[in-house]
Formats: structure tokens, sequence, C-alpha cells
């Protein structure tokens, strides 16, 4: 999206506009986008649905639109994969006046827009549509299908939502920051705490097979998520389609994806570490530790990532819960696998958590143990950004109503 040419429109477009697309594009967030930034919108085009109303416009046919494109503007609202195609459906009829607007990441784009170019003028009406706020709510509702409360939020997906718009400290960028979080545990707990890190750099052109150890290694940023890379072999890896790869990181921020405030500031690093194996060459298992309000109400386990790749969750007594707390997928079912022991370490893992927790009113802190030897992963404040699915759903309320505001 062009961002300068859309706020400049806004500003100095004066003529009628028509959205191209009404199906859910073009009815929800576009719509909201286009409107509040100013733009006076007549009537809706579509090659499939005419002679209806929407958002109490009209829905007219191609041909009408053709006819009175002179003195027109029309935003194209319609998926990625035909956006292009419908552009040149319209400049081959003559509506040569038209933006692209196709993606709601479009809205993330404009945000940090505006974001970084502080002078910028845009209406009030504007600024909410790309608030935190607006694009939390959004963003939940098309994951959950009904839009959060956010002044009294009741589930713990709601209640994440909450936190991430009214739990702010300093501290949190520190924590999610996987390099700087690193001498925050060790500081509290000791080095011995942390997986070896092999390499550090600011710059992903340093990628390559030179640079990297030989040893078994897991590449990682220190600002995203689930963008990490395990080598075994470095002859097998493709180190220029890993660069791009981390450019994309790098250039991107992760704040915008789900507004999770405390990534905002973080200077992007890459991170290499000392592969965790099991005597099996396997990555370990990983140990999430859920806190609400200084308290570990429950254990998530992800299991045998390279094997059978399931999970696990557990009390502090290591009974089975039986729920799962890990997509945003409704059509997902949660794989099924064998119960796996408390880990030896387990208790060392509740006392650094609980230190970790105790002035939070919720954090994860995962952990790895391999062969007894306790390892600190990450420390997470709103897991899956609070749009991961509880299945069966009644415990999104059951544990809301545990974690206290």
């Amino acid at each position: 999206m062009n961002c300068e040419e859309f706020i400049r429109l806004s500003r100095e477009w004066k003529g009628n506009v028509c959205l191209f697309g009404a199906g859910e594009i073009g009815s929800t967030w576009a719509y909201e986008l286009i409107s509040n930034a100013g733009f006076h919108i007549i009537f809706y085009c579509d090659n499939y649905r005419t002679g209806e109303t929407l958002n109490n416009l009209d829905i007219k046919k191609p041909e009408f639109l053709y006819a009175n494109a002179s003195d027109l503007l029309c935003f194209i609202t319609v998926g990625v994969k035909i956006s292009k195609q419908i552009e040149k459906q319209l400049k081959q009829n003559g509506v040569l006046n038209t933006f692209i607007i196709n993606d709601i990441n479009c809205i993330n784009e404009l945000a940090r827009f505006v974001d970084e170019n502080p002078a910028t003028q845009i209406n009030e009406k504007l600024k909410r549509v790309l608030s935190d706020e607006w694009w939390i709510s959004r963003q939940f509702k098309d994951v959950f299908g009904y839009f959060p409360d956010l002044q009294n939020p009741k589930t713990m997906n709601e209640k994440l939502q909450w936190l991430k718009l009214n739990d702010q400290k300093p501290e949190y960028e520190l924590l999610v920051d996987k390099y700087r979080v690193r001498e925050y545990i060790a500081q509290n707990f000791g080095s011995d705490y942390l997986v070896p890190l092999l390499y550090v750099t600011s710059d992903y052109e340093e990628l390559s097979e030179d640079k990297i150890p030989d040893t078994h290694c897991i590449i990682k940023s220190n600002c995203s998520s689930h963008d990490f890379e395990i080598i075994r072999s470095k002859k097998d890896i493709d180190w220029e389609k890993l660069k791009l790869k981390y450019k994309k990181v790098f250039e991107s921020n992760f704040y915008y994806v789900a507004r999770e405030r405390c990534y905002k500031e973080i200077k992007p690093l890459l991170l290499v570490e000392k592969l965790l194996e099991t005597e099996e060459g396997k990555i370990p298992n990983d140990y999430k530790l859920h806190f609400f309000n200084g308290k570990c109400e429950f254990v998530y386990c992800s299991v045998d990532r390279e094997g059978m790749d399931y999970r696990k969750i557990y009390d502090v007594n290591w009974n089975e819960l039986v729920f799962d707390w890990s997509t945003s997928d409704k059509n997902h079912i949660p794989k099924k696998g064998p119960d796996i022991p408390q880990p030896v370490s387990f208790g060392k893992m509740l006392e650094i958590g609980k230190k970790i927790a105790e002035d939070k009113r919720y954090v994860r802190v995962d952990f790895y143990d391999v062969h007894g030897k306790l390892y600190c992963g990450e420390i997470t404040l709103y897991h899956g950004a609070g749009y991961d699915r509880f299945i069966p759903n009644e415990y999104d309320l059951i544990y809301g109503k545990k974690l206290i505001l």
C-alpha cells in the first residue's frame, strides 16, 4: 500500500468514491478505513452482487461504474489474489483512477507510516481506525466471531487484550527481547540457566557458512516470534534464502502484528544459540508455565516437536488437564499422545517462574530440561497474543475467572 499517496488523497480528493468489491473486505475493515479517512463513498460495485444494499449503499453493476468513471475515485477492495485482475478489468473499461486496498495489513502499514512520520496530518476518525484498540477488536472478531468487551473483559483471551492495552511497564520490553532477557535471567538467577549463545549480530547479511559455528545450532531473532531456523548441517542451508527471511523480519515491526507494545522499540538482532538436543538427537520438550497473579495454574508442554508433535497440559501436581490452548484455527483438532513424566528440574522451574511472575498479572515462562539440567527459554506476556482458542471453548471463561485484573 502506498501510504503517503493514501493520506494525500484523503486530504485532497474532493470528489466521490466507490468501492469495487462488496465482499468481506469491502463490507468491513476497508469500508471503515476509507470512510473514516474522510472519503465520500456513494456506492459499491461488484461483478457478482448487484441490486442489494451494503452499509446503506447501493451495489451497482460494473457497467454503471464504467459509465460514471470520469469523476470517481475507485478503491479496489477485494482479496490479494484477484486485486490486480480487477484493476486490469477496470482500466480496460476506462476506469483509470483506482487505488488497491486488498489486505488488512494495509492498516498496519498505514499505522506504522504515521508513527514514523509524526508530521503527517490525519483526521481524528482515521486515528481511531489506526489505534491499537480498533485493531485488537477487529482481529479478535475475525478469530472468535464477536467483538471483545475491553471495558469489562470476562474470558481469558479478552483479558489478554485488556492487558495489551492497559498494563505497560518499562521492564516488559526487556523481558520479551530474546537477547536482553538473557541479562535479566543471569542477574536474577544465574547464567547457568541460559542456553549457550554462540553468535549475535545486528546484520542479517552476516549469515553465512563461515560465520556460523560448526555445531548444531538454532538461529532466531530477538524481536519476533516463530522465526527460528535449526541448523544441523551448514552445507544444506540456502544462505541467500535465509538472509531474505531475516531481512523481512528486520524490516517489519512485530508490534504491528497484534499490537503488543512491548515489541515496538526493540532493536532487531539475530541470535545463534547452541541447539539443545535429547539423547536421541531431537529438540527437548518445551515446558510453558502459565502464571495467573503469581500462581502457576498449569504447565503447557510441547512434546516431541520433531516426532509425534503433540501437546500435554498438567497442573502443578502433574495431573493431566483436559483442554487445549494452542491455535486460532477453529478447525484444529488437538493431537493426542502418551503422558510424559514430570521433569527432574520442575521444582526449580516453579521457583524461578514464581519469582518472575510475582509482580505481574499474567506471564508465561518457558523452560527446557535436558538430562536434568534446566534452561530458561523465553518469557511471554500474552500467550498467542490472546488469539489462541481454548478447546473446549468453556475453558476460556473458566480461566478468565481465575485471572484477576
